[in-house]
C-alpha cells in the first residue's frame, strides 16, 4: 500500500494521476476530517487522521507536507519507519541528508514535482513503478 502524509493540492494531484491508472491501494493521512472525506469520495481511497497509521501500514510513504511542518511529522513517524520502507519527499527545501538523519531507512527519494507533472500522472507513474518493483 502507498501512503500519503498530507492530503493537500500536490498530494491530490498525485492521487488523481495514480487512481486514473487504476491504483486504489492508497491511504492518506489528513488532519482535516472533511478534506479526508472529500478525497475518499473523489478517488475511492482510504483516509485517516493518523500519520502513524500511514507510516506503520504502508510500504511507500509519500511526505506531502509543508516544509515548516516536516520536523514535527518526522519526529511523529520516525519510530514506525523501518529499513524496509521507502520514503518519498515532495517537500521543497528538505534535503536527503536531513531526511536520512531523522529516519531509519536509506530508501529515501526526494522529488520536486510540478503540478503539471502530478496532474498528468507522470510522478504518479514513477511511484506506481516503485511500488511494483518493491512488491516483486
Amino acid at each position: 500500500m502507498i501512503g500519503f502524509i498530507g492530503g493537500g493540492n500536490m498530494a491530490e494531484a498525485l492521487i488523481k494521476g495514480m487512481t486514473a491508472k487504476g491504483m486504489r491501494e492508497i491511504l492518506v493521512s489528513e488532519p482535516r476530517e472533511e478534506r479526508g472525506k472529500e478525497l475518499q469520495r473523489a478517488y475511492g481511497i482510504q483516509t485517516t487522521t493518523s500519520n502513524r497509521e500511514v507510516a506503520a501500514s504502508c510500504d511507500i510513504i509519500i511526505l506531502a507536507v509543508k516544509p515548516q511542518n516536516m520536523e514535527a511529522v518526522l519526529d511523529e513517524i520516525a519510530a514506525d519507519i523501518t529499513d524496509k520502507k521507502m520514503v518519498v519527499s515532495i517537500a521543497a527545501g528538505i534535503t536527503l541528508s536531513y531526511l536520512t538523519s531523522k529516519l531509519k531507512t536509506e530508501l529515501i527519494i526526494r522529488v520536486m514535482p510540478t503540478h503539471c507533472d502530478c496532474s498528468g500522472g507522470h510522478v504518479g507513474n514513477v511511484i506506481m513503478r516503485m511500488f511494483s518493483w518493491q512488491r516483486a
